[in-house]
């Protein structure tokens, strides 16, 4: 099922929405900088039970995969999220808010750490999110199918330098 509704926030850009954009990042740079990607889930997942899923993955092609060993996590969202257009004043989510206006409870969007799955990369260009357990999780699952999920690089340590990243293609 392709996922439709995608940005990112970047704490460089804190008032920016990315709705549009052509890719989702996810970085961390050595000046600090983090970006975080948003998406949410395809509508038609809630129509299967627990029960009827034997495995359900996340997919992302990463045009340059540039993580430097790097961990990504994903994490259910624990709010809503707008995609936006870029437009400004911005009219979907930024690190700051959640839809250009509402505040998260933490800026850089608020996401649930008790469930975090990290993606694995593939020789194929994808990275892949393994997400069946959080569907069977009824937490975790309401989470996801509700609010969506984060994808987030490992933050700590900063690195000396460069910035380890992954442009993920988006639905744009």
């Amino acid at each position: 099922l392709p996922i439709s509704v995608d940005t990112y926030l970047d704490s460089a850009g804190p008032a920016t929405n990315f709705g549009t954009a052509a890719s989702v990042k996810v970085l961390i740079g050595s000046n600090g900088s983090v970006g975080r990607g948003l998406f949410r889930l395809p509508d038609e997942l809630a129509q299967y039970s627990t029960g009827k899923l034997a495995q359900v993955q996340i997919c992302f092609y990463v045009f340059s995969n540039q993580t430097a060993g790097r961990a990504i996590r994903l994490y259910p969202l624990t709010r809503p999220f707008a995609e936006g257009t870029s437009a400004l004043p911005a009219d979907g989510a930024t690190w700051n808010t959640s839809d250009g206006s509402n505040a998260w409870t933490a800026a850089g969007g608020d996401f649930d750490t008790n469930f975090p799955v990290d993606g694995v990369a593939g020789g194929d260009g994808f990275f892949r999110w393994d997400v069946t357990a959080l569907l069977a999780n009824g937490t975790a699952r309401s989470n996801l199918l509700d609010n969506g999920a984060l994808l987030r690089i490992d933050e700590i340590p900063l690195p000396t330098n460069g910035m380890p990243r992954a442009p993920f293609t988006s639905s744009e």
